[in-house]
């Protein structure tokens, strides 16, 4: 295993678009998930089949020489949300096996952590319910009142 960011805060690993820089070079493969099996014959050349046992579909997908000594362009991860920061600084620190790996891996989050939501305000942002609209009165399935539930209800022994 290599970590991303050395000590200095240097990457250690680049990451690059190859997705667009091919896509210059070579025609997408036109139901590609429908094959199992890729014999590459020449960098533009290759055999597909849709399992073992079926006939083989030869293709050319290059439309030009990729050059030589060419790379694409980097690509910069954004970085963790600050909820996904907390946790691993609250949760996976104590497992990291020295200071400094966990320095590195799980360093303390540069804003303060998120306070918890008020309950009435976690009922409101899950409910679906539009704006405007009044719930049903909850019925108990106990007794038929209106007002609590089965759990809750007055009557239950």
């Amino acid at each position: 295993a290599q970590l991303i960011r050395g000590a200095n805060g240097q990457t250690q690993v680049h990451y690059y678009d190859w997705s667009e820089f091919l896509k210059h070079y070579y025609r997408a493969i036109p139901s590609i998930t429908s094959y199992h099996i890729f014999i590459i014959k020449h960098p533009a050349t290759i055999i597909l089949k849709q399992h073992s046992q079926a006939a083989e579909e030869t293709i050319s997908i290059g439309m030009r020489p990729v050059p030589q000594g060419v790379l694409p362009e980097s690509i910069y991860p954004k970085g963790l949300d600050l909820d996904r920061q907390w946790y691993l600084y609250d949760k996976i620190r104590p497992f990291c096996s020295s200071t400094l790996s966990a320095d590195i891996t799980c360093p303390i989050p540069s804003q303060p952590k998120p306070s918890p939501m008020a309950p009435e305000h976690i009922a409101s942002s899950t409910s679906v319910m539009r704006a405007g609209t009044k719930r049903k009165p909850v019925t108990c399935s106990s007794c038929k009142c209106k007002g609590h539930t089965k759990r809750t209800c007055p009557l239950k022994k």
